[in-house]
């Protein structure tokens, strides 16, 4: 058994996933978001002892908390660099095959929410940051206080999906101009400032995720490993991803959906090309997390868990 520090993060969908993604005990899979390991460990204690796991993680904090089951664990191994830096070469030059199965849950870990000095919340004081990768130069301090205004609503907009992005990045102008912007407290204030709280939702909730989004360049890391996923992965290996907002959640489906179907300009054909048949097949429905998960896990609420299988 794998001995552990109390976990901090709570895995989202932890059974769904399990069940779904393992379909050989003995095969090979990859956690592309290792986090605190809640997905790792389940996984782990799933697989047989002729299975193997390895992790990405380009989170420092994450990476040490992996390089600790290692030492624990032969069947198990991580790499310190984001699931969009996948490659064949990271597992075949260990004899490993093709993954069976390849998981990636989305967002922020709790751990990194959690900790005021990353600079995530607005709910926690700390410096503006917002890195997933500490090893990084650009961070949400250089955002905030050297983007043009009009850059500024173009992320705000865009990555938040915030009504308000002009009055915010117009607000954001002025005060940086009088002084440097420097912590998550500054940037939330100035936000309450200029727009109206609304359904209780926090006003500075679409503007800190549209700027976390930035800073990470996350959607374009989603799409760059999506794009490899899909050859990587084995014939019959299963791919599930965890989103927690609707423009990751859209990235997923627009490329389950390319994947899956077999384009309209072929279906009139007699044969359709072995080039354009589909690749992949939808295993389940949408997955979302039960009440009860929610009730013990606020977090979990947004969650949407999306599997699917190669074919081809």
């Amino acid at each position: 058994m794998i001995m552990m520090e109390k976990e901090a993060h709570q895995p989202v969908l932890l059974n769904e996933v399990v069940e779904n993604l393992l379909t050989d005990l003995d095969g090979f899979y990859i956690d592309g978001t290792f986090g605190r390991g809640g997905h790792t460990r389940a996984i782990l204690e799933k697989l047989s002892s002729k299975g193997n796991l390895l992790a990405y993680d380009k989170d420092n904090d994450a990476f040490q908390a992996g390089l600790k089951i290692t030492k624990q664990e032969a069947r198990f191994n991580i790499l310190h660099k984001g699931f969009e830096n996948i490659y064949s070469s990271d597992f075949n030059n260990k004899k490993l095959k093709k993954p069976k199965g390849i998981l990636l849950d989305l967002g922020l870990s709790s751990p990194q929410l959690d900790t005021a000095s990353r600079g995530f919340s607005f709910m926690r004081n700390g410096q503006l940051d917002m890195r997933y990768d500490q090893n990084c130069d650009f961070s949400a301090y250089e955002l905030i206080n050297d983007y043009p205004e009009e850059k500024l609503f173009s992320i705000i907009r865009e990555y938040g999906e915030e009504v308000n992005a002009r009055l915010i990045a117009r607000k954001i102008v002025i005060e940086r101009n009088k002084k440097k912007i420097t912590s998550t407290s500054q940037l939330a204030a100035l936000i309450q400032q200029t727009i109206r709280k609304k359904n209780n939702i926090h006003p500075a909730t679409k503007t800190f995720q549209a700027i976390r989004i930035a800073v990470n360049d996350e959607l374009s890391c989603i799409r760059i490993f999506l794009d490899k996923a899909i050859d990587l992965i084995d014939i019959g290996g299963r791919l599930a991803i965890i989103s927690f907002h609707s423009l990751e959640d859209r990235i997923v489906k627009k490329f389950v959906y390319k994947h899956s179907t077999v384009p309209r300009v072929f279906l009139k054909l007699e044969k359709i090309p072995k080039e354009v048949e589909p690749k992949l097949r939808s295993v389940v429905k949408l997955i979302k997390p039960t009440s009860s998960e929610v009730l013990k896990n606020p977090r979990s609420r947004s969650a949407r868990l999306r599997i699917v299988e190669r074919i081809r």
